[in-house]
């Protein structure tokens, strides 16, 4: 076996045990792809290490010399091959829903959005300089992040959905949470961040997962070194996953060309 064949099976061996006993949030930013692309390349990978056990298998049962082992052997190799076809499948079609879910959720966004505020805007507050925010509580997040919980309204003191802060009333509970629905107004107490709040309406809204994502989002809100741990910049090739410091003209174990930079946790060697 060649040197690039073998490289190649130790990294998809690397990327499958990575996937199993790594944290889903540790995985996702040791790979950070875009989510297709990561579910491809781990689905590569699978069948480059799926391909090198049943070449291995069939390599030790044709050194056997007892007949009924090696039809025993064969006949699980051909269960092992269906199998993979079959993940094979299942993996296109997870794909395909995903791509499914992206169009819906774009559709969504693009229809009007009533507003459920009666509370009128209040004026932005100018921040003090070094700080993202003057207001007590305020969430600290990417732009990305609680799409289904943010409201579209232009000038609230809020950024979600039937949230509005009342610093002048509450200091220590500066965020209220409200709904206006069919059925009527609804208060949803005050609360001590702009995410307890946004939590509580959409607990009420029956959303109970996306309100345990925010409350859990409280607990780090702008503080990502501590949810996550210090990180650091590498460069990284696409053909072996090598990783750098710099980008070199060419990887030195694979010869490849192609690099993409990646963001990896700083791993202490000195702990006991």
């Amino acid at each position: 076996m060649e040197a690039t064949e073998m490289l190649k099976i130790i990294t998809a061996a690397q990327w499958i045990h990575d996937r199993a006993i790594l944290p889903e949030k540790v995985y996702r930013l040791k790979y950070p792809l875009e989510e297709d692309r990561r579910r491809d390349r781990f689905a590569e990978h699978s069948s480059v290490v799926l391909d090198f056990v049943i070449s291995q298998i069939a390599i030790a049962g044709d050194r056997m010399v007892d007949e009924g082992t090696v039809r025993k052997l064969k006949r699980e190799i051909e269960t092992l091959e269906r199998l993979n076809v079959r993940l094979n499948e299942k993996l296109t079609d997870q794909s395909a829903a995903m791509l499914d879910m992206v169009k819906d959720k774009k559709k969504k966004a693009s229809l009007p959005v009533v507003d459920d505020s009666d509370t009128p805007p209040m004026p932005k507050v100018k921040p003090p300089k070094g700080t993202k925010t003057a207001r007590p509580g305020e969430a600290v997040i990417a732009d990305d992040q609680f799409k289904d919980a943010r409201s579209h309204r232009k000038g609230g003191s809020s950024k979600f959905i039937g949230v509005t802060l009342k610093a002048k009333e509450n200091r220590k509970k500066p965020w209220t949470a409200q709904v206006n629905r069919e059925e009527g107004f609804k208060y949803l107490g005050a609360h001590e961040t702009e995410l307890l709040a946004a939590a509580a309406v959409q607990e009420h809204l029956g959303n109970k997962q996306l309100a345990a994502d925010l409350r859990h989002e409280n607990e780090f809100a702008g503080r990502i070194e501590e949810k996550h741990g210090p990180r650091t910049t590498k460069i990284q090739c696409t053909g072996c996953a090598e990783e750098y410091d710099k980008e070199p003209n060419k990887c030195v174990k694979c010869n490849g060309t192609a690099f993409e930079t990646i963001k990896i946790l700083v791993v202490d060697d000195n702990r006991g």
